[in-house]
């Protein structure tokens, strides 16, 4: 599970919105919805961890309804902010 890779450390994972896929893998909540002009900001939570992404302003999300997304190629980052491989 990419979202448990290092929870049992004081680890932070990164992920570039390019790589948060909608459509597809597992389900989310949409918590917060920010109109950014071109740009809306998703607050988005999975399971116990919560995600900030960008999407197209075109579509129409409302907080509380749910969403699919996948996450690709995520970055790790130890508790000094280091990346880990």
């Amino acid at each position: 599970q990419i979202f448990d890779k290092y929870a049992s450390q004081n680890m932070q994972m990164g992920l570039r919105p390019e790589n948060i896929l909608q459509g597809a893998g597992r389900e989310a909540q949409i918590t917060r919805v920010e109109h950014l002009g071109d740009q809306t900001r998703l607050h988005l939570k999975i399971d116990r961890y919560e995600i900030i992404t960008l999407a197209y302003s075109q579509e129409k999300y409302k907080a509380g309804s749910l969403m699919k997304i996948k996450v690709q190629n995520p970055l790790y980052f130890d508790e000094y902010g280091n990346r880990v491989t």
